[in-house]
């Protein structure tokens, strides 16, 4: 069988799959079009394959994570005398893991979105019962204390006895040749 004669049927075989793969979506292209289609990398369908197996595993390396995290807590809890707080940590930890191993797209992506909503509300709260006291109990008298000394370490008070606040640069040596 001569070669392009070979090329032609392989053609014509792919044309008759293509045909069956697209007939729902692409039923206003040509068959020479769905041939071609077919003969080439489809790279939708490999991209959603690809990004779905790559999400399941990054899911269950959070899901390892989480599990290593928490058995630490819960170490460290059983050390310092907090065996029932120990326990229960470790249960939770490894119930996550297991749902990150047998089910990550479902069962622990649901979990893991219930965690990140608790976990920002959590951060929300803490800004505001820590922020704020700090704010007001270090920031403001450190202002305070610091506008009432004398220094002006960056030169914006106005001073009445001035009549310019240019600064003369003839009194400051430099040297172009090492600016560091």
């Amino acid at each position: 069988m001569h070669k392009g004669a070979r090329r032609l049927s392989q053609v014509n075989s792919l044309h008759t799959a293509s045909v069956k793969r697209y007939s729902e979506s692409d039923d206003a292209l040509t068959p020479n079009a769905l041939a071609v289609r077919a003969a080439v990398w489809n790279w939708k369908q490999d991209s959603e394959t690809h990004s779905t197996v790559r999400n399941k595993r990054a899911l269950r390396i959070r899901g390892a994570l989480q599990f290593l995290v928490g058995s630490i807590v819960a170490t460290v809890l059983a050390w310092i005398g907090f065996l029932l707080w120990a326990g229960i940590v470790i249960g939770i930890t490894a119930t996550i893991f297991v749902l990150s191993m047998v089910s990550p797209t479902y069962s622990y992506s649901g979990i893991d979105k219930l965690f990140n909503l608790l976990g920002r509300g959590i951060g929300q709260l803490m800004s505001y019962v820590l922020l704020v006291p700090v704010y007001v109990l270090v920031m403001t008298p450190l202002g305070f204390v610091l506008r009432h000394k004398s220094s002006d370490r960056l030169g914006t008070r106005l001073m009445a006895d001035n009549t310019t606040y240019w600064e003369s640069t003839e009194t400051r040596k430099t040297d172009y040749e090492r600016q560091f």
